[in-house]
């Protein structure tokens, strides 16, 4: 790789990205909004097994 002149001007790294604040923002809201879904989604079907009452010792007083 032949040596640059001391005059030319330098081309910006490209290893390091340009942070703004929307892009510094968007994985953890993504990831929060990912974790709360996830959390809503398992709390309502506990809920629903809960609520459920097809498995209830009521209907099956004598197992075997």
């Amino acid at each position: 790789m032949p040596a640059a002149r001391p005059g030319a001007p330098r081309p910006p790294p490209i290893t390091r990205a340009r942070a703004t604040p929307t892009s510094s923002l968007t994985w953890p809201l993504s990831f929060v909004a990912i974790v709360g879904v996830s959390i809503l989604a398992y709390r309502q079907v506990l809920h629903r097994r809960h609520t459920d009452n097809r498995s209830s010792k009521r209907d099956f007083p004598n197992p075997i």
